[in-house]
């Protein structure tokens, strides 16, 4: 549970559109919750054969991906 928050409360911090934002983290009749920006556009598993075929755009995408997890690596 202390992993739980203390991971959410650290991902609040962050500030990078790769990252969903946390707006709240919090507990309401003993769940523990956190709160996050809602996302359109559901899964990216319908898309895998677009970027099997176009690997230019597959490897911007990665690349954001790991941009994203490069800023939140530098900050703890």
């Amino acid at each position: 549970l202390r992993r739980f928050r203390n991971e959410a409360e650290a991902v609040a911090l962050l500030d990078h559109p790769g990252i969903v934002p946390v707006y709240e983290v919090g507990e309401h009749r003993g769940q523990h919750y956190f709160g996050m920006k809602l996302v359109e556009g559901g899964s990216l598993v319908p898309l895998l054969g677009r970027y099997k075929a176009d690997p230019k755009t597959a490897a911007r995408l990665v690349a954001e991906a790991a941009d994203a997890v490069a800023h939140a690596h530098m900050r703890g």
